[in-house]
């Protein structure tokens, strides 16, 4: 990865402005500094808008095949502008589609908000949040939500967006906050993201507000407060637990698949635990490297391949590329020599060479397919 995606010329804590997870940042996690930062951060949580992209030369098209492939966009950090623009616009409405007998075509009014390329401003951010935050919608997945989230904070800023979010929050009444949502929870559980992009004081005050918010739930259903929300439904409460609460709200309040465990940040035993006895049911997600350690990359090289696609395969192997440790070399190698993205994995042994020479000469002395995948890699490495 030899761009920092957070922008030519600027720093990642240049980028955001010094966000709340620095604090937390481990040097040399990561082949850069930038990378290290943007782990801190909440890689791969996290979305840039690009300008200058081909799909902007048409971004309604582009957006309009989004839309239409299916509930969930493509797996990627970096979108065109009025892409972006557009699909966030789009997926704030009450509904999307036509249905009819063997058609779904999109209604006019996604049409509309398609062909609108004016930039999104944070007051009509804040209006797409707290439209989407109080209505379920078909035809949309989670992806899509994460997506949602973390591309308006990406087009208008992380105060304005995790603002935003805040105040809908607090302005629920306990039963709305309880209620049983789809999608309107995938936006509350993204604020734990944005909490760490958010300046340290900024952080600070969303947290003791949100507090306050499970407070009121808390007062008005005091077993949630002793049991936790195991069973109780998907809600703004419940991801709200979850993002405030730690390894003990992941294990009291939800199903224990690791989607649930990227905001546990005080036990990295838990994380390694769940991993360890998880069957990649999931996409396999970075972020848990950085929580739970370098032991977390070896499952991954046991699993990886129930990722079957090349887009998920791609999307896998972008989330782990700056990662700088010994158990990156078996599971690259492995990428290098039966994935879909054996170019990519084979690129990245070459641009990290002065480090993997000596693993790749070891592996390379045996007979086995893995020896034959290191010596072509090695020969890679040679020609370049």
């Amino acid at each position: 990865m030899a761009v920092n995606p957070a922008g030519a010329g600027m720093s990642v804590a240049e980028r955001f402005g010094g966000g709340a997870g620095l604090a937390h940042v481990r040097p040399g996690f990561c082949f850069s500094a930038d990378f290290d930062a943007l782990f801190a951060l909440g890689w791969p949580h996290v979305r840039f808008v690009v300008d200058g992209h081909r799909d902007d030369e048409s971004p309604h098209a582009a957006a309009l095949r989004i839309l239409t492939a299916g509930g969930d966009p493509p797996a990627r950090l970096r979108w065109p502008r009025g892409v972006a623009q557009g699909l966030v616009r789009a997926w704030a409405l009450p509904a999307l589609f036509e249905l009819g007998p063997g058609s779904r075509g999109v209604r006019g009014v996604v049409e509309g908000a398609l062909w609108n390329t004016s930039p999104v401003t944070p007051d009509e951010a804040a209006r797409l949040l707290s439209a989407r935050m109080v209505q379920d919608v078909a035809g949309l997945g989670e992806r899509a939500m994460e997506n949602f989230v973390l591309l308006l904070e990406a087009l208008t800023g992380v105060e304005p967006v995790g603002g935003a979010i805040v105040e809908a929050l607090e302005q629920m009444e306990p039963d709305l906050l309880l209620a049983e949502w789809t999608l309107p929870p995938v936006i509350t559980w993204s604020l734990g993201f944005l909490l760490l992009r958010a300046p340290s004081g900024v952080a600070r005050a969303w947290e003791e507000r949100l507090r306050r918010v499970l407070d009121r739930v808390y007062a008005a259903r005091p077993a949630l407060r002793r049991h936790g929300f195991r069973g109780a439904g998907s809600s703004h409460a419940r991801a709200l637990h979850l993002v405030l609460g730690g390894g003990a709200a992941a294990e009291s309040s939800s199903d224990r698949t690791l989607r649930w465990y990227a905001h546990v940040t005080d036990d990295p035993v838990l994380v390694r635990m769940r991993v360890a006895v998880n069957r990649l049911g999931y996409e396999p997600d970075a972020r848990l490297v950085f929580l739970g350690g370098n032991d977390v990359i070896a499952r991954y090289a046991r699993d990886w391949s129930s990722q079957r696609t090349l887009e998920q395969q791609r999307w896998f192997f972008e989330q782990m590329a700056p990662i700088r440790a010994q158990e990156m070399y078996p599971l690259m190698l492995d990428l290098a020599g039966r994935s879909l993205v054996r170019a990519e994995a084979t690129a990245w042994f070459v641009a990290h060479a002065a480090d993997a020479v000596p693993f790749l000469a070891g592996a390379a002395a045996g007979d086995g397919l893995p020896s034959a995948h290191a010596r072509l890699v090695l020969k890679a490495i040679a020609a370049r």
